[in-house]
């Protein structure tokens, strides 16, 4: 964090020191032992006061009937008493009973900009949570935007049928980490040699085999067979993965399936499949051939 002395004539005078001792620490000190600092009324300075100077990500925002005085606080600069717009804008809320549907809305809002001695448009709010830093910018993704899923795949024996079976683990990295990994030209995630990968982002498809189905029995090319069972994945949470079928309309996409229009399962109504546990990875070329991405998935 960047500090800095408070008060301004001690912050020149400190300054003054460090160029005509180039910077030599110790010289510094044995200096101020012989030649302490000294406030206007020639008491001797023991302590100073110092300024810490904090980096946020900002958003510019319009102000609404959401504006509760929290969101006013949360501007930047808020209790500096000099601060016109927070200061204008706590009055005014107080005036109207500290009701921001009324304050800030209709004709509450017209008396706020007839109060501004300055036009105000939008205003800036400090916003919270992981940041990344990128050419002296805060930045971060959208509330709830995720754009990886991995599922990590590891051979292990069953230790009740003593056969091979694959064992599944799923995580959804946060999306601040893979920018920054990406960014650094390293993949999104650790690699383990001894496992297997498949990495689905938003608007991939999936094909999920029928029951007994394997792959090497799938026809791909025949689109009509295989489009009925080729779902479009949607969106991740933790370790949760969201599809809707390729085929699905938008009006029946806004309602009948599961956690925010979306599910983890087919579509079957009876004993459906969670479609992360058991699918092929597609890749579709602009003619529309549909081949299967990674022969493992």
């Amino acid at each position: 964090e960047d500090w800095r002395i408070a008060k301004s004539e001690l912050r020149k005078q400190v300054d003054q020191l460090i160029k005509q001792f180039n910077k030599d620490e110790k010289a510094i000190l044995k200096f101020l032992t012989l030649n302490p600092f000294t406030d206007k009324e020639g008491n001797k300075i023991d302590k100073i006061d110092l300024l810490q100077f904090k980096k946020y990500a900002s958003k510019k925002v319009s102000i609404d009937e959401t504006f509760t005085k929290d969101k006013i606080d949360k501007m930047p600069y808020s209790n500096l008493e000099k601060n016109w717009l927070t200061n204008l804008l706590k009055q005014h809320l107080e005036e109207y009973g500290n009701e921001p549907k009324l304050a800030f809305k209709g004709e509450g809002l017209e008396m706020l900009y007839k109060k501004a001695p300055f036009p105000i448009n939008k205003v800036t709010r400090k916003e919270g949570g992981n940041k990344i830093e990128r050419n002296n910018k805060l930045l971060d993704g959208d509330a709830g935007v995720n754009q990886y899923f991995i599922i990590e795949i590891r051979k292990k024996i069953d230790t009740k049928t003593g056969k091979e079976v694959l064992d599944r683990k799923y995580k959804t990295p946060d999306f601040l980490d893979c920018i920054e990994r990406l960014a650094k030209s390293l993949p999104i995630h650790d690699e383990d040699p001894n496992c297997d990968y498949i990495i689905l982002s938003p608007g991939d498809l999936v094909y999920v085999p029928e029951e007994g189905e394997n792959y090497g029995q799938v026809d791909w090319t025949n689109r009509k067979k295989i489009a009925d069972r080729i779902y479009i994945m949607k969106s991740s949470s933790s370790t949760t993965c969201y599809f809707l079928p390729m085929t699905t309309a938008a009006i029946i996409e806004k309602g009948e399936f599961e956690s925010l229009s979306k599910s983890e399962k087919t579509k079957e109504l009876d004993n459906p499949k969670v479609i992360k546990e058991n699918f092929i990875k597609l890749k579709v070329d602009r003619l529309g051939n549909i081949k299967p991405f990674n022969p493992i998935s």
